[in-house]
């Protein structure tokens, strides 16, 4: 390794006096490969300091090893006899080093490595085969930086516009709400419950991060009845929004109805459901010739899909009287035509929530806020489908959905 290389090496692993790198050799093992190893020392008589400033006696020194990221497509090893501190507590425990975090086998390097392999979206099995490592590991490194990450996370303190959603983690059949910050578009706790016992569970995080409760003007999210009767218990200055995402689901779940009662005459529109919760103007060509022969061939589901589509004009009227007369036609259509019987219980329960809907013109968020964590949340579920708990779960939401900034940044990359 030249002169260059090393000077690197010292940057990036923010190596600084005492610790110093006496040896940077290629070594050639058993089978025939050759690996990089770095050794560094903390001379003795030099002095450890804690964060106070004051000097911690060394009482010991323990040899240990760390993986670190490649060089020239060799593997490589750092080594170091690392001082044992007593601390004012009377333990005594390693000294914190530079290049990695505290009882991690690998350097801050090839941790951050393996976290850039995971935002590409690559699979931790994957990694793990590409690293010669188990998939534990790679979960282990996953977690600790998330745990970091999520530890040393901030909220903005400005925060008055927050959404509620529930979800359940299939694969654990576990029930979560995430709480979420509408302005910056991010989950900011998963919290392991539901109902008004989430409500209670995010006035207290809130609360825990210096954020009153009276400073919440405005809530969205799909919450039941009895939520939304509570939720001024917990959070007395808001207004209840109902989520653009909520009302999409359940037009969506009424399409699906309105699908099934004609399933037992054909089984042919079952294959189509896709298309039918979308604009026809979204829709590619093919699909949409797929999708208008659809609806010539069954008159009762194209009715479905019209009465939906007309719904979709509520978010484009110009102001909140518009909007609720706008309501009160579409639930009156729907309420006196047999054949939307499917949407015949979102119209009753429309004109008892109408105007936690239409407040939206007062109270504006990104109507598609939720629809984006939503989104995220689905692929974060789907990417931890077979890990053993439901932490690795939450973590990856956090990671797909909590726009945490990273623990680490190397020097150099």
């Amino acid at each position: 390794m030249n002169n260059f290389q090393e000077k690197q090496n010292e940057q990036r692993l923010k190596i600084s006096p005492p610790w110093l790198i006496t040896e940077s050799s290629l070594k050639e093992t058993k089978d025939n490969q050759k690996e990089w190893h770095i050794t560094i020392v903390f001379p003795r008589g030099s002095k450890i300091r804690n964060k106070d400033g004051q000097i911690l006696p060394i009482e010991s020194r323990s040899f240990k090893t760390w993986r670190h990221i490649d060089i020239d497509k060799h593997r490589c090893y750092i080594h170091c006899n690392v001082p044992q501190v007593k601390m004012a507590d009377g333990k005594v425990q390693l000294a914190d080093v530079p290049w990695a975090r505290r009882q991690s086998q690998f350097s801050w390097d090839f941790e951050y490595e393996v976290m850039k392999q995971i935002k590409r979206g690559n699979a931790f099995k994957k990694i793990a085969t590409h690293y010669g490592k188990n998939e534990v590991v790679v979960r282990a490194i996953f977690n600790n930086w998330m745990k970091l990450a999520y530890t040393n996370d901030k909220i903005d303190t400005r925060l008055s516009a927050i959404g509620l959603y529930e979800l359940i983690i299939p694969h654990k059949n576990k029930h979560i709400t995430l709480l979420i910050d509408l302005k910056n578009e991010r989950v900011l706790k998963a919290i392991e419950h539901i109902g008004n016992e989430a409500l209670q569970d995010c006035q207290k995080y809130l609360e825990a991060k210096g954020i009153s409760s009276l400073q919440i003007k405005h809530i969205s999210g799909p919450l039941s009845f009895e939520q939304m009767k509570n939720i001024k218990n917990y959070f007395p200055n808001t207004t209840y929004h109902v989520d653009k995402l909520y009302i999409e689901q359940e037009l969506n779940h009424a399409i699906e109805k309105a699908m099934k009662q004609e399933y037992h005459q054909d089984k042919h529109p079952v294959k189509y459901y896709a298309l039918l919760t979308k604009p026809l103007s979204s829709l590619r060509k093919n699909q949409q010739s797929k999708l208008v022969d659809l609806l010539t061939k069954f008159p009762n589901i194209e009715r479905a899909y019209k009465t939906k589509q007309e719904f979709d004009k509520l978010w484009v009227q110009s102001s909140s009287v518009e909007a609720q007369n706008f309501l009160e036609g579409w639930c009156r259509t729907v309420l006196a035509t047999p054949v939307l019987k499917p949407f015949k219980e979102i119209a009753e329960t429309v004109i008892q929530i109408s105007p936690s809907i239409i407040n939206f013109k007062e109270h504006p968020t990104r109507l598609d806020a939720m629809g984006k964590i939503h989104n995220n949340t689905l692929k974060a579920i789907s990417r931890t489908k077979n890990f053993s708990n439901s932490e690795n779960t939450i973590a990856m939401i956090y990671f797909c959905c909590g726009k945490l900034t990273m623990p680490y940044t190397p020097t150099i990359r």
